[in-house]
Order: structure tokens, then sequence, then C-alpha cells
């Protein structure tokens, strides 16, 4: 099968690599539709990412596809079946390692009930914690309808994390996939007002559209304009980029006793703070991992939203790609021309 690899930082290429085959728990799954993660996909491009530290190594953990074989201990799923995040976390190719490997013809899904209800959540029968994230899709939803789905219910799970509470004040700092995602979940999260502040003019414009009260272009004096705007500051201000510097933007705007959530992920191992304009109290909440079990009963909820019209994934996709042009894919995102990447696989 043909899939994404990282050779070396910065250097992607398609190769064709063997297809994964599923132990007792797992199910192989062809890939449908996958999309690019602009932040963890990209540090990994770059060499950036802590919790990726092989190369070569596959890449991509935002995808969907169809089931067309199942182990013999497998009852979540059944061939025709479509699953979200399909990954494969061992590659079973000497010298390669995992990113994940959405970003591949086929990818396996582990059966975490299965493996729950046999006790044997253990490493050597290949459990990991992100099997409990692969569910299967609706039938009545399609594909193109979920693929934000990956990103959406882990956002919805830092929720927790962070201690969102409807009513409550936010500012979200960056305006990528996740930005956005804050922003129109923290809407039907019920807080207000929703702030966000980014580089970019036409996702500023996005953020309006999926109901940001304020935005702010983030240029040179922006913290002023937005504390002249909103003098008493926010109970939670975002990290949604992953950045020192914006963790310090956000201490001069966070209330007293409020919350600084981190949630892009860091790829500085030493985070000097500067409390310059900062309250005397604050709390801040670094979430770099999620919290598979809130992740996974986010599903449910999101679908419904989904259904009603209250989260549209074709808000997020600005370009669709055939998979053997994920290189491009990767371009239009460094560019910053693109939102959310789609790639298409072929179907056999």
């Amino acid at each position: 099968m043909r899939a994404a690899i990282v050779e070396s930082p910065g250097k992607l290429a398609l190769r064709d690599i063997a297809c994964p085959r599923p132990g007792p728990y797992e199910a192989l799954v062809r890939m449908e539709i996958a999309a690019i993660c602009n932040s963890t996909d990209i540090k990994i491009l770059e060499g950036h990412l802590p919790f990726v530290q092989q190369y070569p190594t596959t890449l991509g953990h935002e995808g969907l596809g169809t089931v067309v074989e199942v182990g013999e201990k497998v009852i979540s799923y059944r061939v025709g079946e479509r699953v979200i995040n399909p990954c494969t976390l061992r590659t079973g190719v000497p010298g390669l390692g995992s990113g994940w490997g959405t970003l591949a013809e086929y990818a396996l899904a582990g059966d975490f009930a299965a493996m729950t209800g046999d006790g044997v959540c253990d490493e050597e029968h290949g459990f990991d914690g992100v099997f409990e994230t692969q569910k299967v899709l609706p039938p009545d939803l399609a594909p193109r309808q979920a693929i934000l789905l990956s990103t959406w219910r882990e956002v919805w799970s830092s929720f927790y994390d962070f201690g969102f509470v409807p009513g409550a004040s936010l500012l979200v700092i960056g305006g990528g996939p996740v930005g956005l995602s804050f922003v129109m979940l923290a809407r039907q999260w019920g807080m207000q007002p929703v702030a966000l502040a980014t580089r970019s003019q036409w996702k500023l414009e996005k953020a309006r559209r999926l109901g940001a009260q304020a935005v702010f272009p983030a240029e040179a004096g922006w913290t002023a304009e937005a504390k002249e705007e909103f003098p008493e500051g926010f109970d939670y201000v975002v990290d949604a980029v992953g950045s020192c510097a914006v963790i310090n933007e956000a201490l001069r705007l966070v209330k007293p006793n409020g919350t600084v959530g981190v949630y892009g992920t860091l790829t500085e191992r030493c985070l000097p703070l500067s409390l310059e304009g900062a309250p005397a109290n604050w709390r801040m909440i670094v979430h770099q991992w999620p919290d598979y079990t809130r992740e996974a009963a986010a599903q449910e909820p999101l679908c419904e939203m989904i259904r009603a019209g209250r989260l549209l994934s074709e808000e997020f996709i600005t370009h669709e790609l055939p998979f053997e042009q994920v290189a491009d894919g990767f371009a239009l995102i460094k560019q910053n021309r693109a939102l959310k990447v789609l790639l298409r696989f072929r179907q056999e």
C-alpha cells in the first residue's frame, strides 16, 4: 500500500510499504478520506513534535474508512462499517516509526470494548488507549460531514480540563482549525463573549461566521486593543498555537483568578513567563494530550450537532486533493492558503 512517510525532518515522500495485518482484536480499514492536521502533522514533518522522535515515520491521525476485514475476537466492528480515526501504531516495517499512520491507504482499528472485556489491555496484546476513540461512524452521516470529528472531539474533551462554564468569557489566540473549533464549540457550550485573535484577515472573517463576537488582528500592540475593548479581561484565554510568546500575551488578558489554557502543542522545553501586566492570581492548565474517554464520549453529542446543522465541516474544508498530492496539501497549509485540506483515496 502507499503511505505518506516523513523520511527525515523536512522530507516527505509517498512510499510503498506492507499493508498492516489485523490481529485478533483489530479491524483492517481501507481509508476513504483523511485530513492533514495543521499542527501535529506539520510539526512531525518539521521534526518538532516531542512525542514523535523516530524517523522515518508514518504520518496522520485524522481520517475515516471502511472495515474490510476483522480479527477473530472483534465485537465492535463489522465489514462494511465506517470507522473514525483508524491508525497503525506498529508498522511492522523494520526501522519505520509511527506518527499514527492514518495518511495511508489502509490502517487498523483496535477493539477497545473487546480487549477491555477480555482483560487484555496490555502491551503484550498490542493495546493502546487511542482504541477508545476509534468509533463507528453513524450510517446517516456522510464521511465529508464527519471528517472534522477528530478535531472537534479533542477540542470538546479539553473543555473539561480547562473547566469551561456556560456564560464565561473566552479569548482564543490562534486561527487555525483548532482555534476556530474552539470558537464554534464554545458558543455551543454557552460561553460568551467569545473572541479570537489571529494574524490572518481571512481567518478573522471566518471566526465571525463561526460565532466569534469580537476579533483582533494579532499584530504589534494588539493586546492593548483587546484590553481596551475588554478592560476586565477574559475568564479563559486559550493558546491554540503552542507558543511561549502566545502564553505571555494570554497573561496580559486573563482576568484575576482566571485560567490560561495551553492547548497548542508546545515545542519549547522551557517556558520563560513574563508577569508584566499579568494579574496577581491566575492559573495555567496545560492540555497536551487528549483524554481518550472524554473524547470518545464527545462523539454522540457532536454527531447530534452535525445532524442539526450546528457544526459544518464545509466551513473548514478549503481544499480537496487526491491522496497522491499530499505534498501539495502540506504546501498549501504552510503558505497559509488553506484551512483544512481533505485527501481522498482511490477506491478499488
